[in-house]
């Protein structure tokens, strides 16, 4: 993974080809750790989780849901042009419910960057706020 130091991955980041980029760039300069997952995780495989994940998230009414659409949308694109391979991924993670999680291809590309929230990290009300459902 060519983007496996603090420094390579800002400058990825600071290029701000995806919606959720710059966020997780001022994260790691405010400190956020940096976790890399090294699952080497075929392409083909994520191309099609994704995809279906990407349906259910647009068929979802949340802000919450949306901004994370834009960044699954962004990531299955990426995907669709490297087909081939295999991708890892780095989390960042800090003091906040919410966390990044960077896709990266072997080859070194940026694929994207998920804003996530855990629903083990927030209440159940919290949880049902982000995706607008009802208790």
């Amino acid at each position: 993974m060519p983007l496996d130091t603090r420094d390579a991955l800002l400058s990825a980041l600071d290029a701000g080809l995806f919606s959720q980029s710059r966020g997780a760039a001022d994260a790691i300069r405010l400190g956020w750790q940096i976790k890399y997952h090294r699952g080497e995780v075929p392409s083909a495989s994520l191309l099609r989780t994704y995809s279906v994940r990407l349906t259910r998230l647009r068929s979802r009414s949340s802000a919450h849901a949306a901004q994370l659409a834009q960044s699954v949308s962004e990531l299955v694109e990426q995907l669709q042009f490297h087909p081939t391979g295999s991708v890892d991924f780095v989390q960042v993670q800090g003091n906040a419910e919410h966390m990044f999680d960077v896709f990266v291809h072997e080859d070194g590309s940026l694929l994207s960057c998920l804003r996530v929230v855990s629903q083990l990290d927030v209440s159940a009300d919290r949880w049902r706020e982000l995706w607008n459902e009802e208790a």
